[in-house]
């Protein structure tokens, strides 16, 4: 599912594909889907605060 985010270069690509493996991994290992679920989240989370601050705090949209 990394390569959907044809907009990153490849180096974040390759990041995206890490996070998705670390996820798996722990969704893996607890059976749990909600694990991965709040992983997700919490990843997602901290890239929308990362780019607020980065925006000056001003959230598109």
């Amino acid at each position: 599912m990394a390569l959907i985010h044809t907009q990153y270069e490849l180096f974040y690509v390759a990041m995206i594909f890490a996070g998705g493996l670390f996820i798996g991994y722990a969704r893996w290992r607890s059976g749990s889907v909600l694990l991965a679920f709040v992983m997700h989240a919490t990843w997602n989370l901290i890239a929308l605060t990362e780019t607020a601050l980065w925006a000056g705090g001003h959230i598109p949209g």
